[in-house]
């Protein structure tokens, strides 16, 4: 996230550029095709504390910002206190399948912006935010508009009945300097238990270079983690701030995954995780140990 007049662009969105889904053919249309996961934003209002709220299954993450490095001593006031506003919020909604084939499937995924309000944090939008619940000042309001921009380029770049993985930009520290990445989580529901499993990993957004940052993690159910944040800014005449960046020092935390070559080959090639989506899942559940069992109804006994 950037304050200031200057924004940095998005590398070409090559990743986002998938081909369409064919239209089936007569013998295609016989058969029933189950649903597939859809990505929504989540509804302005909606309360986001520390489990899903009604109507969703499952919180995946939600980030709580704190300034912890860098340039703090450039920062304006207002600057701080609005980079660290924003909390982002990923839910996940998993149903009983019906007919004949019984079991869970994953119905939804949803991106959203929480800021803290009465009665704990609420999703905001541009349109929510002359709402009475929330209270923006100019500032902002403009700083919302940006960071909506950025949340509305996630995408899920593959997707089966049980399993969708979403790519969302970020920002993080690499080797000491700010870096456009991916967020990657990889959603997988168990058919029988319903449990949902999410893995997470990262690479850098330069399509030239594609570098993973990290091992793949299993996140822990319902991940409400405090995220430091690196300032850096950008000076005018080498003097002056008149820029700010805000970037992740360090990706959220979970158990390390033991990714084998063919799976770490996968991880940074969007494109043929689309081409073969069910693939993709059998790899990441052969590397993924099961965490205790979590039923629909909430957490197991023993979760934290």
């Amino acid at each position: 996230m950037r304050h200031g007049d200057r924004r940095r662009s998005w590398p070409a969105a090559w990743l986002f550029l998938l081909p369409p889904a064919l239209a089936p053919t007569a013998a295609a249309a016989e058969q029933v095709t189950p649903p597939l996961p859809e990505l929504v934003l989540i509804a302005p209002g909606t309360k986001v504390v520390d489990a899903p709220p009604q109507g969703w299954s499952d919180l995946i993450i939600k980030s709580v910002p704190k300034l912890e490095s860098g340039d703090l001593d450039t920062l304006p006031s207002f600057a701080g206190s609005t980079a660290t506003l924003f909390r982002m919020t990923v839910l996940a909604d998993v149903r009983k399948t019906g007919g004949d084939r019984p079991g869970y499937r994953l119905a939804r995924v949803g991106v959203g912006l929480c800021i803290p309000a009465k009665g704990g944090d609420t999703i905001v939008t541009c349109e929510y935010a002359d709402s009475e619940a929330v209270s923006l000042s100019f500032i902002e309001r403009e700083v919302l508009k940006r960071v909506e921009e950025e949340l509305k380029k996630a995408r899920l770049v593959a997707r089966t009945e049980r399993f969708a993985v979403l790519a969302a930009p970020s920002e993080l520290v690499v080797e000491g300097r700010h870096e456009k990445i991916f967020l990657f989580y990889a959603l997988s529901v168990d058919p029988d238990s319903g449990r949902l499993s999410t893995i997470l990993w990262a690479y850098t957004s330069d399509p030239e270079r594609k570098v993973r940052l990290a091992p793949p993690a299993l996140l822990p159910p319902r991940l409400v983690y405090q995220c430091g944040l690196d300032v850096e800014a950008e000076r005018l005449l080498g003097a002056l701030p008149v820029n700010w960046s805000f970037a992740m020092r360090r990706l959220p935390p979970g158990g390390r995954v033991e990714a084998s070559e063919q799976l770490r080959a996968w991880l940074v090639d969007p494109r043929r995780m689309a081409a073969d989506p069910g693939a993709f899942e059998a790899l990441l559940r052969a590397s993924v140990v099961k965490p205790a069992h979590v039923t629909r109804a909430g957490r197991s006994p023993t979760a934290p």
